[in-house]
């Protein structure tokens, strides 16, 4: 009897063992499937929402294409300066602010992604990774847990030790406390300049004021430039890793 019984206990073992076994698999075969239901969907929605932004600009992309030849031109030839003013003339002439020569946080967040990823791209590419917006994000999150916020122009002078400052200091553009003036950057040797130095786009801050002010307009502007969702890389969320590699990111 005692044997029957300890037969039966361990077929119920087992069975138990399958059937949590079995269980699981499940429950990550469902997992599995609502993450990627919920990634389309979200990717999806990115997608409208970018092609409202692109439907409401109108711009002379016969121009704009002529200086990303231009851009790619100069780039090669590690002009950086060059490269820079002309990366503040697309995306003045994308938003059609050549006239004022500025944009503030709000018209910058209509810029399309895929102009700001195509910009990205040729700095990266012609940088050997070093300058880009990708960089300049992955800068900032190395002393900050996220962007959240920087797309809302009250608060871009929220924060301004460890938001401007600390990013200011480690892309180069702050050095012993002193706001360097554009003329002073590292423009010559791409070894000498810090990771994210470049680019700046010059020509959005052409109001006059003192660097400290000057500086402050174009972090603010360039910390809401990276919180977009063109710039947010899927490896935060590691189950994405699997859809998105990062040189796709790129494309």
């Amino acid at each position: 009897m005692s044997k029957l019984f300890n037969r039966y206990s361990v077929i119920g073992s087992i069975t138990l063992l399958l059937f949590l076994g079995l269980l699981y698999i499940e429950s990550k075969r469902v997992a599995s499937i609502t993450k990627s239901i919920f990634f389309q969907d979200n990717l999806s929605k990115a997608e409208d929402k970018k092609g409202e932004l692109e439907d409401e600009l109108v711009y002379d992309k016969d121009k704009v294409n002529k200086l990303y030849k231009d851009l790619e031109y100069w780039l090669k030839r590690e002009n950086w300066k060059i490269a820079d003013l002309i990366t503040g003339e697309i995306l003045l002439n994308i938003l059609d602010r050549t006239e004022p020569g500025w944009f503030d946080i709000e018209l910058q967040q209509q810029i399309p992604c895929k102009e700001l990823k195509k910009i990205d791209k040729l700095w990266l590419n012609y940088s050997k990774k070093r300058f880009g917006f990708t960089v300049q994000r992955q800068v900032f999150l190395k002393n900050n847990e996220s962007l959240e916020g920087y797309n809302q122009e009250e608060i871009k002078f929220k924060d301004w030790t460890t938001g401007h400052k600390q990013f200011a200091t480690d892309v180069g553009w702050l050095k012993d406390e002193k706001w360097l003036n554009y003329s002073e950057l590292a423009w010559n040797h791409l070894e000498e300049a810090p990771k994210g130095h470049l680019p700046i786009a010059a020509r959005i801050c052409t109001f006059g004021q003192g660097p400290r002010m000057c500086w402050g307009i174009r972090t603010g502007l360039r910390f809401s430039l990276l919180s977009r969702e063109c710039f947010i890389p899927p490896e935060n969320d590691s189950w994405m890793k699997r859809f998105w590699s990062f040189d796709e990111f790129l494309e």
